[in-house]
């Protein structure tokens, strides 16, 4: 029977099967969802994200029963999940495509599976952007401040680059740029200090950062994050890469809509480069 279901769709449901079942996604659909601009990590890590506060709903409501009903494979998935918001560490999605077989199958799924599916698609739509803010942007578990230094940063990652920030015509772009953005290819940390962007409203849109790969296509950008101005002045915020960054070459703060954006419309406030 032929799926005329629009692709996007299809891919969403199948990254709800690869959170669900720990399934990996095929050659043919990691292709597909970069043609689309559609990003198969974030939208797995939100599906998740959202199965995990299912289950810890359904815990609550009745420990006992869920605890009977929920099997084992799908208890561990959710431990690594919990655990990868309070440390993150995300899977890159070259890692994936090295794991993925030629051809991958959906596994069969019970109405019951299904039904959870549906609601794990309809959470996620809603949870996608602040997940991906909180994996992302946690580099300071601690909350010491040693990792928001930008000279103890250097020292500590000596193949790091740093490149100075510049203003575009942005009407975000105020008063003098100043600061630096660091990034370790080797930890794929990194630290944006900025000064001369506006505060920004969240509710109405946020700034995200890409960083430029000299081994990847220029019109893919790899995504690293959404992040608030909460007042001018200075600010350094932490950062971490989803996906491989071999060679960095450039990175660029874009203006997004709340989550930001998969694809993004161009809008640059500032851009750093050698």
């Amino acid at each position: 029977m032929n799926d005329d279901r629009p692709p996007v769709e299809r891919l969403r449901e199948r990254a709800a099967d690869v959170a669900l079942h720990g399934d990996a996604f095929s050659l043919e659909e990691i292709e597909l969802a970069l043609e689309l601009g559609l990003d198969l990590e974030r939208e797995t890590e939100a599906l998740e994200l959202a199965a995990a506060a299912l289950a810890v709903a359904e815990i609550e409501r009745d420990r006992a029963a869920a605890s009977a009903n929920v099997p084992a494979a799908l208890k561990a998935r959710l431990a690594a999940t919990a655990a990868a918001v309070v440390a993150p560490a995300p899977i890159p999605l070259d890692a994936t495509r090295a794991a993925a077989p030629a051809r991958a199958t959906s596994p069969k799924t019970s109405p019951k599976t299904s039904h959870a599916r549906e609601w794990m698609i309809a959470a996620a739509s809603i949870a996608l952007g602040a997940a991906v803010t909180a994996i992302v942007l946690n580099g300071d578990p601690n909350g010491d401040g040693a990792t928001r230094d930008p000279a103890q940063f250097v020292r500590t990652h000596p193949r790091a680059v740093h490149w100075p920030w510049q203003g575009t015509g942005d009407a975000h772009v105020v008063g003098e740029v100043r600061g630096e953005a660091y990034f370790d290819p080797d930890s794929e940390d990194g630290l944006l200090e900025i000064e001369g962007l506006a505060a920004n409203d969240p509710r109405i849109e946020q700034y995200q950062l890409w960083i430029f790969d000299a081994e990847r296509d220029q019109r893919y950008p790899v995504d690293g994050g959404v992040f608030d101005i909460r007042e001018p002045g200075r600010v350094v915020i932490p950062v971490k890469a989803r996906l491989d960054v071999t060679k960095p070459v450039q990175f660029a703060i874009t203006v997004e809509k709340p989550g930001g954006a998969v694809v993004s419309e161009r809008r640059i406030a500032l851009v750093a480069r050698p």
